[in-house]
């Protein structure tokens, strides 16, 4: 959601006066208990109730509710599903099928969904899918440098204009040349990408089909060729309580907070988000304090407030309280190294809240893939439907974050292909040298540059033999190259 349509909808929306009738019919259905007691025969006088009820606890109780209204017409929309229904034999199961139906195709909303034997959600999902391609800026446009296909060799250039919004940038070469995978981002699963005249085989995102085991609780700490890996596995109070007990660590005791502490003079470390569906988001906050000694997550908020959600408010309105929110200031920040924050399609909500504070810190990365963009309406309330005992769960929070789009995500600096991709992000950090020690930070520039020099000299040489160059230029550029590479390596005392 834009800034404009935050003020738009919700800033400047006026307060909705409320009646008595419609206070005492809507406020026992919501925060229900119980579970679904299965599908049920109605009458239609029964159904057109809940129906009716539906409806007006959509306008009144969903915050998604004056976003949606300028997209989606309600009253024809209820018009639509009471026509669905037959005059008898109407079921519970129907009633939520013609509700549920009709509104998909408008409603995109991961937090929003029917639970009735089973979980529908109004979400929509896109995701990437590549084509085992990995390109790199070249003369020209952009060169084919690893494959998967045999639709297309190693060395072949693409133009600008054959690729055009089908690249998603990778870890660049240590050079600093940009590399990207090339594949397309969307709501349906494609099979092919037809790009400069080639028709390219498709596959999902392969750290999207990355899951770490569940049952072992929320955290765990690791080291991966010689990098420290955080994994923070969920935020979810059970599975936190498991960890706990494996550790026995007191009730109190906040391990989130203890690894951000311990890790404050790491030169560089991975955090694995790889699958959390989220939480309790006070968890990754603790974790960006105790590392950088300030955490803000920088989202605007409005929340609803009527007396059918809340039976202590006396005003007979429903309105909406908005609140913005701080915004980052690096010269805050205390933690000086890097952090590679992995994230995929499985992380969401309050997954996504840690991306969010990932941000406070001042070099941090972010690798993988898109995130499930769950999160735009939020804080879930719970509803039953007074005849069907139709269950549906939906937010009375609007959050809005610079940067997301519900199904979409937050995107990563780095899009991985890999279902390893914990080696691939070591294998990047080393290449860059920046796993070095705290204390010898200004030794990743004096490494760089002998990489650099090494390459230099592998492409002269290279050069020499492919232009056929005489023996006696031959020689003394080498000679000079030779004088170059030891003056540097003096200088900077690069030579043992």
């Amino acid at each position: 959601m834009k800034r404009e349509e935050l003020n738009k909808y919700y800033t400047n929306a006026k307060p909705v006066e409320l009646d008595d009738a419609t206070i005492e019919r809507l406020r026992p259905l919501v925060d229900a208990e119980g579970e679904w007691a299965g599908d049920v025969p109605l009458t239609r006088e029964a159904a057109v109730e809940d129906i009716e009820c539906f409806f007006d606890l959509l306008k009144y109780c969903y915050a998604g509710y004056n976003y949606y209204a300028d997209k989606v017409d309600f009253a024809q929309a209820k018009a639509d599903v009471l026509a669905a229904l037959p005059d008898d034999g109407i079921t519970a199961v129907q009633v939520k099928d013609a509700l549920y139906s009709r509104l998909k195709p408008h409603i995109n909303d991961t937090h929003f969904a029917f639970e009735c034997g089973g979980w529908e959600s109004f979400k929509k999902s896109y995701n990437a899918y590549f084509t085992g391609l990995t390109v790199e800026e070249c003369d020209g446009g952009y060169k084919v440098i690893r494959k998967e296909t045999d639709e297309v060799k190693v060395g072949h250039i693409f133009t600008k204009a054959e690729v055009e919004g089908h690249l998603f940038e990778t870890f660049p070469n240590a050079d600093g040349t940009k590399r990207y995978l090339v594949g397309v981002l969307s709501p349906t699963k494609p099979e092919t990408l037809e790009i400069g005249g080639l028709t390219m085989p498709l596959h999902l995102c392969r750290i999207d089909t990355f899951h770490e085991p569940r049952g072992d609780g929320a955290w765990s700490w690791w080291t991966w060729y010689d990098i420290t890996l955080i994994k923070h596995l969920n935020y979810v109070d059970s599975e936190i309580e498991l960890t706990r007990k494996a550790f026995n660590l007191d009730e109190t005791a906040n391990e989130y907070r203890e690894y951000g502490k311990s890790l404050a003079k790491e030169p560089v470390f991975m955090w694995s988000l790889l699958g959390n569906y989220g939480g309790n988001s006070e968890y990754p906050k603790d974790f960006i304090y105790a590392l950088n000694d300030y955490a803000v997550w920088e989202c605007d908020c409005a929340v609803l407030s009527n007396p059918i959600l809340d039976k202590k408010k006396e005003e007979k309105v429903s309105e909406y309280h908005v609140y913005g929110s701080q915004q980052i200031d690096h010269s805050k920040a205390k933690y000086e190294g890097k952090i590679f924050v992995l994230q995929n399609k499985g992380v969401a909500s309050s997954g996504e809240s840690a991306v969010s504070y990932a941000r406070s810190v001042k070099n941090v990365y972010f690798v993988g893939s898109a995130t499930a963009g769950c999160g735009q309406f939020g804080d879930l309330r719970k509803y039953r439907l007074p005849n069907s005992g139709i269950y549906f769960v939906m937010g009375y929070k609007v959050f809005n974050m610079d940067g997301f789009e519900e199904g979409k995500g937050f995107t990563p600096d780095y899009w991985l292909d890999t279902k390893d991709a914990f080696t691939e992000t070591a294998d990047y950090i080393k290449a860059m040298h920046w796993d070095v020690a705290g204390e010898d930070w200004g030794v990743q520039i004096k490494n760089h540059i002998a990489d650099y020099l090494e390459r230099l000299l592998r492409e002269i040489k290279d050069y020499t033999e492919r232009v056929k160059m005489e023996e006696t230029e031959k020689a003394a550029l080498t000679e000079l190259c030779s004088h170059i590479r030891a003056e540097v390596e003096e200088k900077l005392g690069l030579k043992e």
